[in-house]
């Protein structure tokens, strides 16, 4: 793995509460230290206002699960994974990841406010990664331990995905993100 220069990790960091400005050190640390959550955006248009407002906007049930996650994460962090599937919905395992960064917070209302009426609530996220576009074919091989061992594309909106196989995807989605179990 080769590490990012510093001056891409002081652009990455920038802002980002301490406990969280060296992921890829923590990642190595222990795999534990990470819980990867997927969401999934409703339009291409609402992911990139998310995108440009560093805040993700949530369903009510989807925000429950994200808080009750992050309570839990003492020593690590929180990854959302952005996913965004076709839109005719015709097709299982079309569409795009687009995404991924740190959950850092709740938003604060007027942030929540943004994306109207649909989303009660929002998490500021820290991206990692934005505006990209990897099919879920390159990914279509990995499965989600923690959802009956269905393909990462069909998780649902809000639910975890198990560690092994998503730090697999960060790295589908980011040659650089690289975690170590360390049980092994």
């Amino acid at each position: 793995m080769s590490l990012p220069s510093t001056a891409l990790s002081t652009t990455l960091m920038r802002g980002l509460p301490a406990r969280f400005r060296d992921l890829e050190a923590l990642a190595k640390k222990s795999a534990s230290d990470i819980n990867i959550v997927l969401c999934r955006a409703p339009s291409a248009e609402v992911a990139q206002q998310a995108f440009d407002l560093g805040v993700w906007p949530l369903h009510k049930q989807t925000a429950r699960k994200l808080w009750e996650i992050m309570a839990a994460q003492t020593q690590g962090f929180v990854v959302l994974v952005i996913a965004l599937p076709a839109s005719d919905y015709s097709t299982t395992g079309r569409g795009h990841y687009l995404a991924y960064g740190v959950a850092v917070c709740p938003a604060e209302a007027e942030e929540v406010g943004a994306f109207g009426d649909g989303f009660p609530e929002a998490c500021k996220v820290h991206w990692i990664t934005k505006d990209i576009k990897v099919p879920y074919s390159a990914a279509s091989r990995l499965v989600n331990g923690l959802n009956n061992n269905y393909r990462i594309e069909l998780t649902r909106d809000g639910f975890e995905v198990d560690i092994e196989n998503g730090t697999k995807l960060l790295q589908i989605l980011s040659p650089r993100f690289e975690a170590r179990d360390s049980r092994r």
